[in-house]
């Protein structure tokens, strides 16, 4: 199954939506002290989640690699083996 994602442009865009959530909040002078504190802890607690949920989709990409080498690898010994009977059926002809 083909990657439908790439894992950094995720990030940059998870770490771009966070930073600009805290700027806001920073420069929203509507906000009391207390809202803006629990709009960053709030925001402290997303990042962490988007950190964990980054790792584990690095770790899906690391694995589809891995399968997708393998598979290659397969398909190559596969695409030698044919040949080489092609070959070995030529000569016996």
């Amino acid at each position: 199954m083909a990657n439908l994602y790439y894992t950094e442009d995720i990030k940059k865009k998870i770490d771009e939506k966070i930073a600009h959530d805290s700027a806001m909040i920073v420069n929203d002078k509507d906000l009391t002290e207390e809202q803006a504190l629990h709009f960053m802890a709030e925001l402290r607690v997303f990042r962490k989640y988007a950190d964990e949920l980054i790792e584990e989709m690095k770790e899906d990409d690391r694995n589809y690699e891995a399968e997708m080498a393998n598979w290659r690898a397969k398909q190559e010994a596969l695409k030698a083996e044919t040949a080489q009977q092609a070959e070995e059926q030529k000569d016996d002809e």
